[in-house]
């Protein structure tokens, strides 16, 4: 995995609630999606967007004055790319031995 594939905590949150949104959502439906409560703040979503877009990982669309992402790469794919990289690190590629734990 290129080191701008690998996603933080935050920024899984992020991708999660756009894969699940699916189409180009803005800041503001990526964040009533994935923080109804408001547990963080308008700028933090758009910070971490934007991080995201400089990764490759999403692409924006300005129409008016509001931005839309889109992902670049599938949900499937950055979870497998996670998996591998998961069983490379901690079972020296060794995916029985994952199995086993």
């Amino acid at each position: 995995m290129a080191k701008g594939d690998k996603l933080t905590p935050a920024e899984w949150e992020i991708m999660d609630a756009i894969w699940a949104l699916s189409g180009a959502p803005s800041v503001r439906e990526v964040m009533e999606h994935a923080y109804p409560n408001g547990e963080k703040a308008y700028t933090t979503i758009q910070t971490l967007m934007n991080l995201l877009e400089k990764k490759g990982l999403l692409t924006r669309q300005k129409i008016g004055l509001v931005n839309f992402y889109q992902p670049t790469r599938a949900r499937e794919e950055m979870v497998r790319k996670e998996t591998r990289t998961l069983i490379s690190r901690l079972f020296h590629d060794s995916a029985p031995a994952l199995a086993n734990f």
